[in-house]
Formats: C-alpha cells, structure tokens, sequence
C-alpha cells in the first residue's frame, strides 16, 4: 500500500505482511482495522513500514449482541448498521 502526494509521487509505502486482502480499512490511534470477509475484521499493527495482523475483532452492542451487517470505512470513521439502528466508531 503507498500514498500519493499532491503531484501523484508515491510518499509511503507500507509492506502488508501475510495474504490478507484488505477490502476497506480506517486508521485508528494503534494502526488499522481492516475488513478481509463479508464480515471479519482484523486489527492491523503498523511498525517499521510493516503492516502485520495483530487480532480479529468483532463489533458488539453495548448490551454484547453482536452487531451483523453492512459496514462502510471513511478515513478515521467506521458506520454499521443493523437491525436495532446504525452505529458509528471514531
């Protein structure tokens, strides 16, 4: 994974290590979250230019249900929805 700059140089580059095929991700204050299935979620560490998965995750209600459906990833920001309403992380 690299990011442009402004005149479309690459600024960084990251090694993904292992196979994991990201579908969408955001950045959180430990690295990423990315979405590798329909619905699992792996929390990825970022060292040395290095992405590594860290551990699977799972999005939960506050009363633990486990939230199940569509989820969208926009920069820092993460929506879900189910069917008791629509979440946002950030």
């Amino acid at each position: 994974m690299s990011f442009m700059n402004a005149e479309m140089k690459e600024a960084i580059r990251y090694r993904i290590e292992g196979n994991d095929i990201l579908q969408q991700f955001l950045s959180d204050e430990t690295g990423l979250i990315g979405q590798v299935g329909w619905n699992k979620f792996i929390r990825f560490r970022i060292k040395n230019r290095a992405i590594s998965r860290k551990e699977e995750i799972q999005f939960v209600m506050e009363n633990g249900k486990r939230i199940i459906g569509p989820v969208f990833m926009r920069g820092t920001f993460l929506y879900t929805y189910g069917e008791d309403g629509i979440y946002k992380k950030w």
